[in-house]
């Protein structure tokens, strides 16, 4: 088990890129480790020194990483994809695995983390807006939704029809839902959107946009379909992150 956590980190997390454009790729793999509470300076250290040996690395594509305000101490390490074809391992890969310097800090990173989830998403294209902006966002808050199974089509329909809408309408810069198809629940479904700061947080924007008497009977029915619902905040670390010199490479957004 500790082999092939390490190999998901030097491979798939710490591979994090920058899209190109500001369309949302499809397919995403989400690494979520938990660190010790008493590792975490040691931990950021870590990373950085990881980020300076990487960029030595031909090829090495930016990354990005996200923590966690509102959780356990969760960091978040995002990739994406165009197409399935593209999560098989590339050169890159195989060259971060045969650096001995990259692997000897790889250990020191793992020896900080208690634990980790591994997840693909898919993006659902039709509930979610269709560009992001170009730069990193401050924060993003992440709502997990587990729908009941049987439900997951009219958890869809309202999103679309109703949910998203609302958030166009009191003037969300991004709005994504993606769900899980691999490493967790089926039934999940991630909603994210982008915050600038903590005032945003304390607006009820989503009421005022629709309706007091819309938004209660929105939020009844999807209470009715709802397993558990969890929601959180992260912030854009730029100091653990790596952009490449690599021209036309822009920041990504957590999930």
């Amino acid at each position: 088990m500790r082999k092939a956590l390490s190999a998901v980190w030097l491979t798939a997390a710490l591979v994090c890129s920058f899209p190109a454009s500001a369309q949302r790729p499809p397919i995403r793999r989400a690494l979520v480790a938990e660190v010790k509470s008493d590792r975490i300076d040691e931990f950021e250290a870590a990373v950085k020194q990881y980020n300076e040996v990487y960029a030595k690395v031909p090829g090495g594509r930016s990354r990005a990483m996200f923590q966690s305000l509102t959780g356990p101490h969760q960091y978040i390490l995002v990739r994406d994809y165009e197409k399935w074809a593209d999560l098989d391992p590339g050169p890159v890969s195989k060259a971060l695995a045969a650096n001995a310097e990259l692997a000897r800090i790889n250990q020191r990173i793992l020896n900080c983390v208690a634990g980790s989830t591994l997840l693909v998403e898919e993006l659902l294209p039709e509930l979610s807006s269709a560009n992001q902006p170009a730069d990193a966002p401050k924060f993003i808050r992440l709502a997990r939704s587990r729908i009941r199974p049987d439900k997951a089509a009219e958890f869809e329909t309202i999103v679309k029809s109703e949910l998203f809408p609302a958030y166009r309408k009191a003037g969300s810069q991004t709005f994504t839902v993606r769900r899980v198809r691999f490493g967790g629940p089926t039934n999940d479904y991630y909603i994210s959107t982008r915050i600038e700061n903590w005032a945003e947080i304390g607006t009820d924007r989503l009421s005022k946009s629709m309706g007091a008497e819309a938004y209660r009977a929105m939020v009844a029915k999807l209470t009715a379909i709802t397993v558990s619902r969890e929601i959180n905040l992260y912030r854009f670390r730029e100091d653990l992150s790596y952009r490449a010199p690599a021209a036309g490479t822009t920041t990504t957004a957590a999930r």
